[in-house]
């Protein structure tokens, strides 16, 4: 199959896929003849091709010569509504993954043949954005998985790790930025009144009808949570938590103030109460206190204890081990869209812990938590294509989640990406490009990677 060949083949899915985003005149033309003629109708339109689409694209090229000629002409003809860094940046990571130089010379691969196989990940903490700034961050604890075969790690990740920032917001900030309610709050806060100073503060320190200034609004959120109001201690304490607006970095306040908040009930104040007690941080570590914490903001719908709470019956931290219950918190997370929790719970339907097995429900859960860009559910969800587990087996969408998961990092799915072009498995064999991965990989610590490396290039 030739680049134009797979360019068609791609925008053709595309529009299959999703008729309301994609069913437009200018990517219609592309399927014609010519497949660089774009209309000028889409300049509010964003670019279709991401990095894993011209990925599948460029590989799908026969020889670098043919890399080479459909990369300038790709670049020759870039429709006018992509911008120029977007472009070359997916380009350039494309042409980047296969060890390419631009615009010269390209290095031609050498021939040979043998065969590997695929690994396994761990996730990365993730949470909402803190409403002035991250607040404690939790351990990261994640277990690697062994490999068995030998030439390909297949067994999938069992993502272990807890958030580590706090988020801290009213349901309702000021709704207009044309000045009229800072007037009325700079009235209210002149006044004494907390609340008012609270959200005055929130304006700040977001530029909210008002020149952007942290240090004015912590001194806000500084006098209103002395007053008691608890979404400015819980602030102030991410702020303390960090070192951030002129506030000296400092665990010992950062929790008296979460402590405050979370004693009138705020639930992120809880969440963040509960990191430190699990990390140590400026207080003695308790196990026992954090679980405490992290039970009161997860049966307030917090999805970041939710999913603390659901890995300490995991691990059984703590508490008496039960998939059953961890099963239980993960599932309230992930269906309030809680990366992690959707990532965790995909592993526990594959691997039949707390529910009955179910391949179809874990897919579906790696998938959701792979469009969200976690490396793990990407290299889990990849490994589940390369079995033909809860889905029809399908090498190249397999390829397509290893390279994301790759191009993140993970050391695991870069020795599967190497040994797929090693194998030419999902993609256009070429042995350079699996060198590179291979090389990536070990670079990572992939014990696995160094010994193909030592026995096959």
């Amino acid at each position: 199959m030739t680049f134009k060949e797979k360019l068609k083949e791609v925008c053709a899915s595309k529009i299959a896929n999703d008729n309301r985003k994609y069913q437009l005149p200018w990517l219609k033309s592309m399927l014609s003849d010519n497949c660089y003629q774009f209309s000028d109708e889409l300049d509010e339109f964003f670019v279709i091709l991401d990095r894993a689409d011209l990925f599948k694209c460029f590989s799908a090229c026969a020889d670098t010569d043919e890399v080479q000629t459909e990369y300038s002409r790709l670049k020759a003809n870039k429709p006018k509504f992509i911008t120029d860094e977007s472009f070359e940046k997916a380009i350039d990571a494309v042409l980047y993954a296969m060890d390419l130089r631009l615009p010269g010379t390209v290095p031609k691969p050498k021939k040979t043949t043998t065969t590997k196989r695929p690994a396994a990940a761990k996730p990365t903490a993730i949470t909402k954005a803190p409403d002035v700034t991250k607040t404690p961050a939790a351990k990261a604890k994640s277990k690697s998985a062994k490999s068995t075969g030998k030439s390909i790690a297949a067994r999938s990740k069992n993502p272990i790790a807890k958030p580590k920032s706090a988020l801290s917001k009213k349901s309702s900030a000021i709704e207009s930025n044309d000045g009229t309610n800072i007037k009325s709050l700079r009235k209210r806060a002149s006044a004494g009144d907390a609340e008012a100073k609270y959200y005055l503060g929130q304006c700040y320190a977001f530029g909210q009808g008002c020149i952007k200034n942290l240090g004015k609004a912590i001194e806000l959120w500084q006098e209103a949570a002395e007053q008691g109001e608890k979404h400015a201690q819980l602030n102030l304490g991410a702020c303390y938590f960090n070192g951030q607006g002129f506030v000296p970095q400092s665990d010992t306040n950062a929790v008296k103030w979460f402590k405050r908040a979370a004693e009138q009930g705020l639930g992120y104040a809880q969440y963040s109460l509960g990191n430190c007690f699990d990390q140590g941080r400026g207080v003695p570590q308790s196990y026992e206190k954090s679980v405490e914490w992290y039970t009161k903001a997860a049966e307030q719908g917090i999805a970041e204890a939710q999913f603390n709470l659901g890995d300490c019956y995991y691990e059984g931290q703590n508490v008496l081990q039960s998939y059953e219950k961890a099963v239980e918190w993960f599932t309230k997370a992930a269906e309030q869209g809680h990366v992690l929790a959707q990532c965790k719970l995909g592993f526990c339907y594959e691997k039949g812990q707390g529910v009955s097995l179910n391949y179809g429900k874990a897919v579906e859960l790696y998938a959701k938590a792979a469009k969200q860009g976690d490396a793990t559910a990407q290299f889990n969800l990849g490994l589940c294509y390369d079995n033909g587990r809860g889905v029809v087996q399908n090498y190249e969408k397999a390829a397509e989640c290893f390279f994301k998961a790759a191009e993140q990092g993970d050391s695991d799915a870069q020795f599967n990406i190497g040994t797929y072009y090693y194998r030419g498995q999902g993609v256009v064999k070429n042995i350079q490009i699996a060198k590179n991965w291979m090389q990536k990989s070990a670079a990572n610590g992939n014990a696995r990677a160094v010994d193909i490396l030592k026995k096959y290039f």
